[in-house]
């Protein structure tokens, strides 16, 4: 290994002659003696370059110190000792040279013991240095910045004095010439990131020391030009971008197109200096993004200035992280800390942990500021992974980027994808954790993908890139106030240019310099207050919940405790209820009541009182008929007619001045029922005849229009699961009344249905049904030993009616404009039919010619149809509007 092969960014075990391997005790370097190295962080090494060649600084990892030189032996402490490793006749060995002397040992035959520095005369001790590993970026910068300052230990530092204007021709451009590049296409600035060029908006400031990277310098060669920064690395190629080295390409440098600007041709490559949004690049196109200024600056060396490196430590107090290094030139004698965004400054200390006398310079120092963030919350708690699992009480969150939840999937290995609308189940792959700190970072993990790998990147993550499941080095990320309240970004640290996480706008989890809202939900709590909505909401109205799987979500979460195997079940059980949980459904065959939201303390519900034409509304009465209506779906339209059957008539118009009516066509006036916002079982009734107050609305007792959907232009919209009969007496003998309704009806005791059927002498007689069930749409008359009112309930029982019923059904109250048509009273006797028909009843068709006739049948399969009105028809109607069919209401259209 050459001493060029030494990297900053890796750590080393130093091997000496004589058999052992350097390592750091308490405060001192000692050899351990030992033929192989100890795998642990006392025994690695970091090796920083000086800018003096074959100088470096040796950096301890656990002692947190540099290898330094006083009292004849070798202390690790902050403040380091430059050493001159000087080569030997023996392939990757050096000798270590520092303050005069050479590093050796104070006892070569006995193992720990402490390495000093002998004169020299002694004989010295080889060093080598086998890999131990990398360095973390951070890491890295840190070490470099703490060596940094004490590289040459000099007061005079190069900084910009000031910036010129641009050159406009190429007599302008000098050998030797020190300027800033600048891209016109991109409006920004270029500077050399270490190993390669990349782009930054703000012009650099002045007497900054850490701006003399955007320096560069021109060099002449014939009649092209190489370019070189101010630490003497060339602009050397164009491969995945711009990159710098030792050795430089040529270019040849024309006037461009646009004045003031100009383009670098590399005849070898055959390319333009272009650049990208975030970057140098090279590209064939001599226009456009290929146009740079070159704007001279003039540099100064003054021993006005003081260097002062400044460490910007982030902590909570347990955690530290290194957010930022700023070393600046100072033309005053005082200390200036960085202040950042977001975060306050809580100490101020030396590089060696002593706090500062004042804030006086009076020469280079190294500062290191601790800041804290002001944060609100953070909204996770971390958990661990023990042999490869999670922990057993860890917390699982969903994860919501710009609105859209991020999920993982298999089908894409390495990705992680974003969710573009929410899942109705909540699955592992929808699931992540947090291990770590919002300090040194977060690593995420993902339930589905496991606990081997999480969410990280190979590299260190610029604008655009997408997260690996992988091992990277860049696993850790930050969270810090969302643009809103209650949201989040999510950053990955130890980037030299932030880049928060957001969607790619391809459906795939990405980073961009510009943040995205994040919500991070925990899943647990969210399920929790699910099932309080499930429950709240498990009823009989329409939108609410009526299965059994509301009461075991329910169950799952009130056991619910912080552990695997409960989570599992609450996991389970809500995933059971999204997929199969049934919600009360309007339903052509039935009846409801429309109560007001707003009015639900005096549960003011709609009604259409006997002959009314406007709708009105009272208070909810279990046995007022007049307050059941009936939803009538218009074909797949999604619109529907509201019927109120005791009535006869439709709701109609709204009105905002007037009450809302009711009209005997329903044709203009249907209307869309919709959710309010937020919520499951509130409804908004559209009258979608009318074009400006269309929403149905109560306004101090009226029902009207409304122009928007305030709470009073909300309802409840209850199927009427019961349903009130009275029978009354004739003659003093048993009660009856008759009925007919849309749904199957279970009967009280006390009360008995029974059908219409014809004797063999032309009369009629009764015959009972073969349970308490009637069916839905079968005209019965219902007897009872006793005048009074009973309540039916309605039921899924199957039944069917006795054959031979010559009952027809009354849906709606209409007129009797026909002539025969009868009631029957509780012993079978006929009893003109009234004037109106109600709804809800049945009737009988005889006469003494054809004796007695079904309304619902004539011949066997033929129908027979009437309006509402009660008027037979000679054939199918052909005019659209609503009839009676077989006893049933038929939208015609």
């Amino acid at each position: 290994m050459s001493l060029d092969d030494l990297s900053s960014s890796k750590t080393y075990y130093i091997h000496t002659k004589e058999g052992g391997y350097l390592y750091a005790n308490t405060e001192m370097a000692k050899y351990d003696g030992l033929s192989s190295p100890t795998a642990d962080d006392a025994h690695r090494w970091a090796i920083t370059k000086s800018s003096a060649t074959g100088q470096v600084f040796i950096y301890n990892i656990e002692a947190n110190a540099f290898l330094s030189a006083a009292n004849g032996a070798c202390p690790l402490q902050s403040s380091p000792t430059m050493i001159q490793l000087l080569s030997t006749d023996q392939q990757g060995c050096w000798i270590g040279f520092a303050e005069g002397q050479v590093i050796a040992l104070n006892n070569p035959s006995a193992s720990s013991q402490i390495l000093f520095l002998g004169d020299n005369g002694k004989t010295p001790d080889f060093l080598s240095f086998e890999e131990a590993g990398n360095l973390s970026p951070e890491a890295e910068k840190e070490i470099t910045a703490k060596a940094k300052i004490y590289d040459t230990n000099r007061t005079e530092v190069p900084v910009i004095s000031s910036i010129g204007t641009a050159i406009t021709s190429l007599d302008q451009l000098t050998d030797g010439l020190t300027f800033l590049f600048y891209s016109t296409g991109k409006s920004k600035y270029a500077y050399d990131a270490g190993e390669a060029l990349t782009f930054d908006s703000n012009r650099p400031a002045l007497n900054d020391i850490t701006k003399m990277a955007y320096v560069f310098v021109a060099h002449k060669i014939g009649d092209e030009w190489k370019f070189s920064t101010m630490e003497g690395k060339y602009i050397s190629g164009f491969s995945g971008g711009v990159s710098t080295g030792k050795e430089g390409i040529t270019f040849t440098v024309t006037e461009s197109a646009t004045t003031g600007s100009f383009n670098l041709y590399n005849a070898n490559s055959s390319q333009y200096l272009n650049a990208t949004a975030e970057k140098p690049v090279g590209w064939g196109d001599s226009e456009g993004n290929s146009r740079y200024q070159i704007i001279p600056v003039t540099l100064t060396n003054s021993d006005k200035y003081y260097p002062v490196t400044y460490l910007c430590y982030e902590s909570d107090g347990e955690n530290m992280r290194l957010m930022d290094i700023q070393t600046y030139a100072k033309t005053n004698n005082r200390l200036s800390p960085p202040a950042f965004d977001g975060y306050k400054r809580t100490s101020l200390v030396q590089g060696n942990g002593e706090r500062f006398p004042s804030t006086v310079m009076t020469g280079p120092a190294v500062a290191v500021c601790i800041y804290t963030r002001q944060l609100q919350s953070v909204p996770v708690i971390p958990t661990t992974i023990v042999n490869g699992e999670f922990a057993d009480t860890t917390h699982w969150y969903r994860i919501r980027v710009g609105g859209k939840y991020m999920q993982w999937t298999a089908d894409a290995p390495g990705h992680y994808y974003i969710f573009n609308t929410e899942r109705p189940t909540m699955d592992d792959s929808d699931l992540w954790c947090f291990v770590g700190n919002n300090i040194t970072g977060y690593r995420i993990y993902n339930r589905a993908a496991g606990a081997a790998l999480p969410l990280a990147f190979e590299t260190e993550p610029v604008n655009s890139d997408l997260p690996f499941i992988c091992d990277g080095p860049y696993n850790g990320w930050s969270i810090s106030n969302g643009g809103t309240s209650g949201t989040w970004y999510l950053s990955p640290v130890g980037t030299d240019v932030a880049v928060y996480l957001t969607n790619d706008g391809q459906g795939k989890l990405s980073v961009y310099r510009g943040a995205s809202n994040i919500n991070i939900d925990e899943a647990a709590s969210e399920m929790q207050s699910f099932a309080e909505v499930a429950a709240a909401n498990l009823g009989n109205r329409v939108g609410q919940y009526d299965g059994a799987e509301v009461n075991e979500l329910v169950a799952a979460s009130e056991n619910y405790t912080l552990s695997n195997t409960a989570f599992n079940t609450l996991q389970q059980a809500y995933n059971n209820f999204a997929l199969n949980a049934s919600r009360v459904e309007l339903r052509e065959d039935m009846l409801y009541r429309i109560i007001n939201v707003k009015t639900t303390a005096t549960v003011a519900t709609l009604k259409a009182d006997i002959d009314a034409t406007t709708v009105s509304q009272d208070g909810r009465n279990e046995s007022a008929r007049t307050q059941l209506w009936q939803v009538l779906p218009i074909g797949n339209t999604g619109s529907y007619y509201l019927l109120n059957p005791e009535n006869g008539r439709f709701m109609g118009q709204t009105k905002s001045s007037a009450t809302t009516t009711l009209e005997e066509n329903p044709s203009t006036h249907y209307y869309d029922i919709a959710n309010a916002p937020n919520s499951i079982d509130q409804w908004r009734l559209r009258d979608l005849g009318s074009s400006v107050t269309n929403y149905v609305s109560l306004n101090n007792g009226t029902v009207i229009g409304a122009t928007a959907s305030t709470e009073s232009a909300k309802w409840f919209i209850e199927p009427a699961r019961t349903f009130t009969v009275t029978t009354e007496a004739s003659n003093g003998g048993n009660a009856a009344t008759t009925l007919f309704l849309p749904f199957s009806v279970e009967l009280p005791d006390g009360i008995t249905a029974m059908a219409v059927t014809a004797k063999d002498d032309g009369g009629v007689e009764f015959t009972s049904f073969e349970s308490n069930v009637v069916p839905a749409n079968t005209p019965c008359v219902l007897i009872s030993s006793t005048s009074g009112s009973y309540t039916l309930t309605e039921t899924t029982t199957q039944n069917s009616a006795p054959e031979g019923n010559l009952l027809t059904g009354v849906a709606v109250r209409s007129s009797n404009e026909s002539e025969g048509l009868y009631t029957l009273d509780a012993n079978a006797n006929l009893i003109a039919a009234p004037a109106t028909l109600p709804a809800y009843s049945a009737v009988l068709a005889y006469d003494n010619t054809t004796s007695i006739n079904a309304l619902g049948t004539n011949k066997a399969g033929e129908s027979i149809w009437y309006d509402l009105s009660g008027r037979r028809l000679h054939k199918a109607p052909t005019t659209n509007g609503v009839y009676i069919q077989n006893g049933k209401k038929v939208l015609v259209r």
